[in-house]
């Protein structure tokens, strides 16, 4: 897997890539076939979870808005899907959550005080 921290983003003729995103193909056709194996029942107002695997197909670097910087965006095109349950991956969904509000905070200027027992070396590290 590659090395996928922002500072590794470097440049792309000349200018910064500062963001990296993704546009993603194929995904109803992946999701339908799998869902002619395993069917779902789904209600509206439910939350379903889906997980997607493609092959990366193009990558390209527009120009960010009101910047001279641009984005590696990732065109995948998408062979695979399935509709997972939510509950196994909640950790993970929680811990992306929590990482982009500290990054959304950061870039607005927030900072945050340390909370007891949140020192390096407390009894649940």
């Amino acid at each position: 897997m590659p090395d996928l921290s922002p500072a590794t983003l470097g440049d792309h003729e000349g200018r910064a890539i500062t963001a990296s995103r993704v546009a993603i193909k194929g995904v109803g056709d992946g999701l339908s076939a799998a869902m002619e194996l395993d069917p779902i029942l789904a209600k509206v107002g439910d939350r379903v979870g889906v997980y997607v695997e493609g092959d990366v197909i193009d990558v390209h670097f527009p120009r960010l808005k009101d910047s001279d910087d641009v984005a590696r965006t990732h065109v995948i095109k998408v062979d695979t899907g399935v509709v997972i349950d939510t509950a196994e991956m909640a950790d993970v969904i929680a811990d992306v959550k929590e990482r982009k509000t500290l990054a959304d905070e950061a870039a607005a200027g927030v900072q945050r005080f340390p909370q007891v027992g949140d020192e390096p070396g407390d009894a649940d590290d």
